[in-house]
């Protein structure tokens, strides 16, 4: 629990549905993700989005995982 920690229910949801859109989250200094990068806030970059979303494909690929087959 920190000061960042989502406690609203609408808050949650709106960003679980965020999510699921966009197909990546950040951890807003909470806690470590499946695959993630962690940095300092001020050094975080937006443009590191697609990178590790291509990173986590092809990661899924190798293990076998085929979008929309589970």
């Amino acid at each position: 629990f920190t000061p960042h920690t989502i406690t609203a229910v609408g808050k949650l949801l709106h960003e679980v549905h965020r999510v699921s859109a966009e197909h990546f989250a950040f951890d807003n200094q909470e806690a470590e993700g499946g695959l993630s990068v962690s940095a300092p806030i001020e050094r975080r970059s937006d443009a590191w989005i697609p990178l590790v979303q291509e990173a986590a494909r092809r990661i899924s690929d190798r293990l076998g995982y085929f979008a929309g087959r589970g």
